[in-house]
Parts: C-alpha cells; sequence; structure tokens
C-alpha cells in the first residue's frame, strides 16, 4: 500500500467520523429541543422535533417513545387552535390549521402512531367553503359601503382560498380604482397613482387602467407647471407619455415645461492674473466647459465658446474674471441665459530643485578559493552616489457662479494645486552588476523629470474638476 493511498484512507476514515459524530450530535439537540417545548406546552412543536430526530437517526428508541406520549396533545393542541379560528371566522388561519393537522397526522402513521381524530380532510373542505362565501359576502358588503380597503382585504383572502371565485379578481380591480378615484378626486395624485397601478394587478387589460394612471399623472404634472417647478412637471409629463404615449397634450406641455426648466450656463473665458502671457486660463476654461457638457446633464445646457465670444462683442464687454453681477444680470436677461461662470487663475509657481546626491556603501558579497581549493565567502565595498531631483508646479484658480435673475454671486471658491515630479539615479564607476538589482536599473539610465507645461496641465487639470464637479452640483 502506498503512501498516497494511505494518506486517502486516512482522510477517508476521519471525515467519515467526524460526519457521524455531528449526525449524533443533531438528532440528539432535536430530541432535546422536545423536552423543552414539551415542559413549556407547545406540544406540536415539541412533537415536530421528535419527528426531525427520528428522521436524523429511525432506531432513536428515547424519540419515539416521546413522541407517542406527545403525540395526542399535540393533535389536541392544533384541532383547539383550527376550531377556535373558525369560531372567529379567521378562516385563512383556520384552513392552515387544518392543513397542518392533515400533514403532522400523516407523519404520525409513517411512525406508526395512528390516533382517533376527526375527519381532517372534510373539516378541511368545509374550511374552505365556509371561508370563501363569508369573505366574499364581507367583501361585497363593504365595497357596497364605500369602505374598499376593507373590501380589498376580504377578496384578498377568497384569492387565497379559493382562487378566481366569482370573479374576485375583477372585484380587486374595482376597489384598487376606486381607491384611485378618491385619491385623484382630492388632488392627492401620489396616492392615485399608487392605487391605479395597483390595480393592473387584477387586469389582463391594462387599457383599462392606463387612462386613469396617465390622468393621475397629468393633474400631477399641471400642479406642478402652476407652481413654476418645471422640473417635477416635466418629469410627471413623462410619466404621462410612459403609459399612454399619446395622452391629450402631455407632449406638448412636457416640452413646454422643459423648456421652463432648462437653464442655459455660459461659462465666461478666465482671466490669468499671472501676467504669464499663457494659454493657461484658455485650458482651464476648456477643461470646465468640457468636463461639464461630459456630465450630460438633463436640465442645463453649456453654451460654446464661440457663441460666448459673440455675445461678448456685441455686448463691447471683455467678460474674464470676477464680473460686475449687475452688467452680468442685464446682459444675461437679455441673451436668456440664467448662470454666468467667471473666475481666474490668481497664481503660478514654479520650482525645479537642483541635483542633491547621497554617497552609499554596498556590501558585495562573493566567493573566492583559497590555496587549498576551499571555498572562502568575501565582501568587498562599492561604493556609488545616488542622486535625486525634483521639478514641482503650484497653482491657485477661483470662479464664482452669478445668477441672472437676482444679479448676485450664488457659490465659488478658491483651490490650490500642488503637482511634483521626482528622478533618482545613480552614479557609479565600476561594472553596474555590482550594485543590488533593485539599483542597477537606475545607474543604467537617467530619468527626465516631466516638463512644466505637462505638470501646469495636470494642475489645470484637477482644478477643472473641481470647479466643474461644483457646478453639476448646482445644476442637478
Amino acid at each position: 500500500m502506498n503512501s498516497t493511498f494511505k494518506a486517502y484512507l486516512h482522510f477517508v476514515l476521519i471525515t467519515g467520523l467526524i460526519l457521524g459524530i455531528l449526525g449524533g450530535c443533531s438528532h440528539k439537540k432535536a430530541y432535546k429541543k422536545a423536552l423543552e417545548y414539551e415542559k413549556a406546552g407547545r406540544y406540536v412543536e415539541s412533537a415536530e422535533k421528535d419527528l426531525e430526530a427520528l428522521d436524523k437517526k429511525s432506531d432513536f428508541t428515547e424519540a419515539k417513545e416521546h413522541l407517542n406520549s406527545v403525540a395526542p396533545m399535540a393533535y389536541q393542541e392544533l384541532l383547539g387552535k383550527a376550531e377556535n379560528f373558525e369560531r372567529n371566522s379567521q378562516w385563512v388561519e383556520a384552513i392552515n390549521s387544518w392543513q397542518h393537522l392533515e400533514i403532522l397526522l400523516n407523519r404520525f402513521q409513517r411512525q406508526n402512531i395512528h390516533l382517533t381524530t376527526v375527519d381532517t380532510k372534510s373539516r378541511l373542505n368545509q374550511a374552505k367553503q365556509k371561508g370563501t362565501i363569508y369573505h366574499y359576502s364581507q367583501g361585497q358588503q363593504t365595497f357596497q359601503s364605500g369602505q374598499y380597503l376593507a373590501a380589498i382585504d376580504h377578496y384578498k383572502k377568497v384569492m387565497t382560498i379559493s382562487g378566481n371565485y366569482l370573479e374576485t379578481q375583477r372585484k380587486l380591480w374595482e376597489s384598487y380604482m376606486r381607491l384611485g378615484d378618491q385619491k385623484l378626486s382630492s388632488r392627492e395624485y401620489a396616492g392615485a397613482v399608487e392605487y391605479y397601478q395597483a390595480a393592473l394587478g387584477y387586469t389582463s387589460n391594462p387599457a383599462s387602467t392606463n387612462p386613469q394612471i396617465a390622468e393621475a399623472f397629468y393633474r400631477w404634472a399641471d400642479k406642478y407647471y402652476t407652481e413654476s417647478n418645471y422640473r417635477e412637471a416635466t418629469e410627471k409629463f413623462e410619466s404621462v407619455l410612459t403609459v399612454v404615449p399619446n395622452y391629450r397634450d402631455a407632449k406638448i406641455r412636457r416640452e413646454d415645461a422643459y423648456q421652463k426648466a432648462l437653464k442655459r450656463v455660459a461659462i465666461l473665458p478666465f482671466k490669468d492674473n499671472t501676467a504669464s502671457n499663457s494659454q493657461y486660463a484658455q485650458l482651464l476654461t476648456d477643461n470646465i466647459i468640457n468636463n461639464c457638457i461630459k456630465e450630460n446633464l438633463k436640465y442645463a445646457t453649456f453654451m460654446n465658446r464661440a457663441h460666448i465670444d459673440l455675445i461678448l462683442e456685441e455686448h463691447k464687454l471683455a467678460m474674464a474674471g470676477v464680473v460686475d453681477p449687475n452688467k452680468a444680470s442685464e446682459m444675461g436677461k437679455l441673451e436668456g441665459i440664467h448662470y454666468f461662470v467667471t473666475g481666474s487663475i490668481t497664481q503660478v509657481l514654479q520650482q525645479n530643485s537642483a541635483p542633491k546626491y547621497v554617497d552609499q556603501t554596498y556590501n558585495k558579497v562573493y566567493t573566492e578559493k583559497d590555496t587549498a581549493g576551499n571555498a572562502i565567502q568575501k565582501t568587498q565595498p562599492i561604493n556609488y552616489r545616488q542622486y535625486t531631483s525634483s521639478r514641482g508646479v503650484q497653482i491657485t484658480a477661483s470662479f464664482q457662479v452669478v445668477e441672472v435673475e437676482t444679479g448676485r454671486y450664488i457659490t465659488g471658491d478658491n483651490f490650490t494645486e500642488k503637482i511634483t515630479d521626482e528622478a533618482s539615479w545613480i552614479r557609479y564607476t565600476g561594472s553596474i552588476s555590482d550594485l543590488p538589482e533593485d539599483k542597477q536599473k537606475l545607474a543604467s539610465t537617467k530619468p527626465e523629470l516631466r516638463s512644466l507645461d505637462l505638470l501646469l496641465g495636470d494642475g489645470l487639470q484637477s482644478i477643472s474638476g473641481k470647479i466643474s464637479g461644483q457646478i453639476v452640483t448646482l445644476l442637478k
């Protein structure tokens, strides 16, 4: 017998032993629980735990003997529950108890426990018949008296017991529709939509319900429109069109509400206050515009650069940086603009550090043979010089948003971004292979620092992301 097979056999034996122990524990735990339940007077649960123990270990004598003693009490407990539910006209609960009792008695019989009992099958059928008639009758009465929620509760119980008895499903649809009508007449549009949509679950013909859903959304949209809440009006008119695509004049009104909700934003050229005569301000402006456009905001549109330049020229203005809110408001109203975004670059600092170095020593370990041919380990100090260099930029920019309607600044902020690049290399006159592996690459080539333009571009991109993020948050 080879070692691999022995290991496999050992694994099988140990696994079987563990499973046997676990199995033995589980049937005893179930039996222990059965005793606890009996002591608490919970005979049905006690009997079911005995049955669970016997399912795990069919020859478990203690559980079998205990089940024989507790089974009559479990039967009486469930029988009492079923009959009590019937007396209180709780027919769904009564039916569940009769079904539970029937299942339990069948399980007793499989354990050769036979009790003298009522005819559970007949009692179950009687409960279903009586429950159906009772709840349907109650549903009809409450419906006629306008108690539609109560009617729904009864009709749903009929569906649970007997399915679509005497077109109970249609009764449910009618009840939900009446509730929706009540909410609609009291201008509680959210409630109306909720009940009408619930009614859809009880009809195979959505066309019988969708017009009412559309009407609820339409009136809801009209309410928002009257309140000059054009965004919500747009959303609700869109809901109308989703339900009934050609409902009344919803399409025209949706477009009207949308145009009123839409905000036109002009991001004016940022000003460069650093006297650098660079294109940094233009790059920052373009980045902000592009970032905002990429967000694809539903209720905001951003004017392109050419259009803005034309407007500025027509009004003989060179708006850049911080603008006079009054002038911006006057021009914005003439051009149908809702918000102006202005700003400036206030500082650009550049820094190039001279290379610095540190002398380092590495003890190279190698092996030599002595005169007798024995290997001797030796060390050799390797001296090299490690250089570091860095380049960095610091950019500061600010922005403001002017609301045309009020002529005031509504938000703004300042941002400073630092971008640096570092390089490290080694000068060594000997063989590169003498150096540690992680240092050999540093000795082979001298890395180039990124240019100031590239660092500035990264900084401007970071600032533009922060500025556009605040603009987007304002317009969402």
